[in-house]
């Protein structure tokens, strides 16, 4: 089973409930806490959009990228082994404060996301030369414009909501 980038948009009440009791959390990344559109998976973005962030943007653009989809703090602080009980691919599930996101936001808009996007060579094999991605052998292109379309629409939801974004792999 491979791993996947997963997002969840909530308020602060939602997160501190996940941050105090097991139930919670264990209904967050089973993707039961929350309606359907407020859950974001992403595959790998993170292998893709760190590189073009890195060529193309700047320290605050990867500031924002890394506060959404890694988080700034632990969500499940309270479990002494930081893990419940049930496994996930990874350990922690991590969380960004409403004003975390708010602030991420206009650096994570697709006008900007796009405009490092369309700074890529048209050639998928250029694409993935100058990105330094081995182990990708699709269009990196049309991979980031999906994803970072979604990811701008989803971070954008949460910032008008007032939500903060957790965020694991599964």
């Amino acid at each position: 089973m491979a791993s996947t980038l997963s997002l969840a948009r909530m308020n602060q009440s939602e997160a501190e409930s996940c941050r105090s009791k097991p139930e919670p959390l264990d209904r967050l990344i089973s993707f039961s806490l929350l309606p359907p559109d407020h859950y974001l998976e992403l595959d790998w973005l993170d292998s893709l959009l760190d590189p073009l962030l890195k060529l193309f943007g700047t320290a605050d653009d990867i500031a924002a990228a890394h506060s959404v989809l890694v988080g700034t703090e632990v969500l499940n602080p309270s479990f002494p082994s930081g893990t419940p009980a049930y496994e996930i691919w990874d350990g922690e599930i991590r969380w960004s404060s409403p004003a975390t996101i708010r602030s991420a936001a206009a650096r994570l808009s697709w006008p900007s996301l796009a405009s490092f996007i369309d700074s890529l060579p048209a050639s998928p094999e250029a694409a993935r030369s100058l990105l330094r991605l081995r182990d990708f052998d699709g269009d990196p292109k049309a991979y980031l414009r999906l994803h970072c379309r979604s990811l701008a629409t989803f971070v954008d939801a949460a910032t008008h909501a007032g939500e903060g974004i957790a965020a694991w792999w599964d």
